[in-house]
Protein backbone atom coordinates (compact mmCIF):
# COMPACT_ATOMS: atom_id res chain seq x y z
CA UNK A 1 0.00 0.00 0.00
CA UNK A 2 0.89 3.39 -0.83
CA UNK A 3 0.06 6.20 1.57
CA UNK A 4 0.50 9.67 -0.31
CA UNK A 5 0.43 12.83 1.94
CA UNK A 6 -0.58 15.91 0.39
CA UNK A 7 -0.16 19.81 1.55
CA UNK A 8 -1.45 22.50 -0.22
CA UNK A 9 -1.04 25.98 0.71
CA UNK A 10 -3.25 29.57 -0.72
CA UNK A 11 -4.58 32.36 0.74
CA UNK A 12 -6.57 32.04 4.33
CA UNK A 13 -9.16 33.35 2.58
CA UNK A 14 -9.22 30.51 -0.08
CA UNK A 15 -8.92 27.87 2.29
CA UNK A 16 -12.42 27.07 3.61
CA UNK A 17 -13.35 26.77 -0.94
CA UNK A 18 -10.41 24.97 -1.54
CA UNK A 19 -11.32 22.29 1.50
CA UNK A 20 -15.08 21.92 -0.23
CA UNK A 21 -13.57 21.44 -3.73
CA UNK A 22 -11.27 18.80 -2.27
CA UNK A 23 -14.55 17.31 -0.64
CA UNK A 24 -17.09 18.12 -2.93
CA UNK A 25 -15.18 17.14 -6.59
CA UNK A 26 -11.94 15.36 -5.77
CA UNK A 27 -12.79 13.10 -3.22
CA UNK A 28 -15.64 10.96 -5.05
CA UNK A 29 -13.59 11.25 -8.20
CA UNK A 30 -10.22 9.51 -6.32
CA UNK A 31 -12.84 7.13 -4.73
CA UNK A 32 -13.89 5.65 -8.08
CA UNK A 33 -10.54 5.10 -9.05
CA UNK A 34 -10.10 2.95 -6.22
CA UNK A 35 -8.21 5.44 -3.50
CA UNK A 36 -9.23 6.49 -0.31
CA UNK A 37 -8.85 9.85 1.32
CA UNK A 38 -8.58 10.75 4.47
CA UNK A 39 -8.73 14.31 5.58
CA UNK A 40 -9.05 16.91 4.85
CA UNK A 41 -7.36 18.81 8.36
CA UNK A 42 -6.86 22.74 7.85
CA UNK A 43 -5.22 24.98 9.69
CA UNK A 44 -4.64 29.06 9.09
CA UNK A 45 -1.53 31.19 9.80
CA UNK A 46 -1.22 34.47 8.95
CA UNK A 47 -2.16 35.07 6.03
CA UNK A 48 -1.78 31.75 4.82
CA UNK A 49 -4.02 28.48 4.38
CA UNK A 50 -2.86 25.14 4.32
CA UNK A 51 -4.85 22.15 3.78
CA UNK A 52 -3.45 18.68 4.72
CA UNK A 53 -4.80 14.88 3.32
CA UNK A 54 -3.79 11.91 2.43
CA UNK A 55 -4.72 9.38 -0.07
CA UNK A 56 -3.97 5.24 -0.09
CA UNK A 57 -3.45 3.79 -2.86
CA UNK A 58 -2.86 -0.29 -3.32
CA UNK A 59 0.68 0.37 -5.26
CA UNK A 60 2.87 2.87 -7.13
CA UNK A 61 1.32 2.06 -10.42
CA UNK A 62 -2.03 2.28 -9.24
CA UNK A 63 -0.94 5.74 -8.13
CA UNK A 64 0.68 6.88 -11.16
CA UNK A 65 -2.53 5.92 -13.16
CA UNK A 66 -4.68 6.90 -10.92
CA UNK A 67 -3.66 10.57 -11.28
CA UNK A 68 -3.54 10.35 -15.00
CA UNK A 69 -7.19 9.27 -14.78
CA UNK A 70 -8.05 11.96 -12.14
CA UNK A 71 -6.36 14.88 -14.14
CA UNK A 72 -9.06 13.73 -17.25
CA UNK A 73 -12.19 12.80 -15.13
CA UNK A 74 -14.46 15.90 -16.33
CA UNK A 75 -16.01 16.32 -12.87
CA UNK A 76 -12.77 17.57 -11.63
CA UNK A 77 -11.90 19.78 -14.89
CA UNK A 78 -15.59 21.50 -14.04
CA UNK A 79 -14.44 21.88 -10.58
CA UNK A 80 -11.09 23.67 -11.80
CA UNK A 81 -12.80 26.05 -13.83
CA UNK A 82 -12.93 28.31 -10.62
CA UNK A 83 -9.18 28.27 -10.20
CA UNK A 84 -7.89 28.57 -6.57
CA UNK A 85 -3.87 29.36 -6.67
CA UNK A 86 -2.10 26.89 -4.32
CA UNK A 87 1.06 25.71 -3.99
CA UNK A 88 1.23 21.51 -3.28
CA UNK A 89 3.90 19.33 -2.16
CA UNK A 90 3.62 15.72 -1.31
CA UNK A 91 5.25 13.12 0.11
CA UNK A 92 4.93 9.51 -0.57
CA UNK A 93 5.14 6.31 2.03
CA UNK A 94 5.32 2.64 1.44
CA UNK A 95 3.38 1.01 4.11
Amino acid sequence: MIAEFRTYKCAAADLDRLAARLRAAAVPVLADLGAQVHGPWTRTRTGEGEMFYVVHWHDTAHMERGWLQFARDSRWIEAKRSPIPVTISRDVWSV
